[in-house]
């Protein structure tokens, strides 16, 4: 296999874990996310990147592909954007959810993550390089909304301002946030 075929492969692999039933329908925002590196200023944020990266080598794994293979081709390139996000939508999909749920966290949360970026009316349709561009430097510089808004995670009535606080952290914060608004539904359920 050569080198664009096995970038595409991995492409496609990554778009699976999020959508596994497939989407046409954002082929362009997906890929310029896969093209696009993932820039971070808080240090810890480091480890989300370190995460994307270790994708690379659990897709090798399940096509029985080498890891010097893998490194020769896929670590030529720092981790990726779309790296990043999928490896946060599968760790809170198969780490913090309940296994045994059928629910695919993964996709849900990578969908929230792409509005409260304010990526998803990006779609192939309505696809726009530069206006996209524009939505990820805010994102790497920091510039969005107190609230997230603007970020990967936006959180009604914030009292911290996310744009000090690491990925983690700030993710962390939604799900409480989440849970929160799934207890009072339950509460106030007939």
């Amino acid at each position: 296999m050569n080198e664009a075929e096995l970038k595409d492969r991995y492409f496609n692999w990554l778009v699976k874990k999020v959508y596994p039933e497939g989407n046409d329908a954002y082929y362009h925002l997906l890929r310029f996310l896969f093209e696009r590196q993932f820039n971070f200023l808080m240090p810890n944020d480091g480890n989300r990147a370190e995460d994307g990266i270790d994708l690379r080598y659990r897709f090798g794994n399940a096509y029985s592909i080498s890891d010097p293979e893998i490194c020769g081709v896929l670590d030529q390139e720092p981790c990726s954007m779309l790296e990043m996000m999928v490896a946060l939508a599968l760790r809170v999909d198969e780490q913090i959810f309940d296994p045994q749920d059928d629910e695919d966290e993964a996709t849900r949360f990578f969908v929230s993550m792409l509005g409260s970026l304010g990526l998803f009316k990006y779609s192939d349709e309505h696809f726009d390089i530069r206006e996209v561009d524009r939505i990820i430097r805010r994102f790497e510089n920091r510039t969005y909304e107190r609230n997230g808004r603007g970020g990967l995670f936006y959180i009604q009535n914030c009292r911290e301002d996310m744009r000090t606080l690491e990925i983690w952290y700030q993710m962390m914060l939604y799900l409480n946030q989440r849970r929160s608004k799934e207890i009072k539904s339950f509460l106030t359920a007939d």
